[in-house]
């Protein structure tokens, strides 16, 4: 009871929309290793996608402007999805990839865009920052996706666990959250140029975003320190 009066107040707050978002792409992650061997584990993943692509939208849907952008974007992504499915077309895969892109880039930006016109350093802040955070990864693995399919074998991966396109993701995400992060363990490398370029704007993206953003917190919360 108390768990069901618990998320009734969170989903009826208009400012845990961050937070609903850092939840769900927490736990789609999360859940990759739990029910990776699970029979019906790739509808679970596609159903975990699904709710945070709608958190997404959630939580950007203050106006009407990024709401109509990013229901459009999401909807283009689902549809080349379904297409897919069905026809098992590359180029669909390709276009589902690239709307991916286009709409986790436009989230990103409208989330950053209210993080920097926020003066009051608050909890919804910092769910913001840490879900942006989350999303830069997953733009950079529907690019290394990207490359992958264009030009296969841009990426050397050791000990591959399969060939199939959920693997692919999984191994992309991984590889570009460790890059994003600087941790480099070396077991997936770059060997093509594009995907070595790529590599090095994703490094030095995650190594600005901390630097500034974390200034820019700092600064903002000795302010509020300052005018209390």
């Amino acid at each position: 009871m108390q768990l069901s009066n618990i998320l009734h107040n969170i989903l009826l707050k208009s400012n845990n929309r961050f937070l609903i978002l850092l939840i769900s792409l927490i736990t789609y992650f999360a859940s990759f290793p739990i029910i990776d061997n699970l029979p019906i584990a790739k509808n679970l993943l596609s159903f975990f996608y699904l709710l945070i692509i709608f958190s997404a939208v959630f939580s950007i849907s203050d106006t009407k402007k990024p709401l109509l952008i990013s229901t459009i974007l999401l909807f283009l992504t689902l549809a080349f999805r379904w297409l897919h499915f069905f026809y098992q077309l590359d180029t669909f895969y390709l276009l589902e990839l690239s709307s991916s892109c286009l709409f986790w880039l436009y989230v990103a930006t409208h989330i950053l865009r209210f993080i920097i016109n926020q003066q009051h350093i608050s909890a919804e802040l910092v769910y913001a920052a840490i879900a942006v955070y989350f999303i830069i990864g997953l733009i950079w693995t529907s690019t290394y996706q990207i490359i992958e399919l264009h030009n296969p074998h841009s990426f050397s991966i050791v000990n591959k666990i399969a060939s199939g396109k959920q693997e692919l993701f999984f191994q992309m995400w991984y590889f570009s959250m460790v890059t994003l992060t600087t941790l480099g363990y070396g077991d997936i490398t770059p060997i093509s140029m594009s995907a070595r370029s790529f590599v090095i704007l994703e490094a030095m993206t995650g190594q600005f975003y901390l630097a500034i953003l974390i200034a820019s917190l700092i600064g903002r919360r000795v302010s509020q320190n300052s005018s209390n």
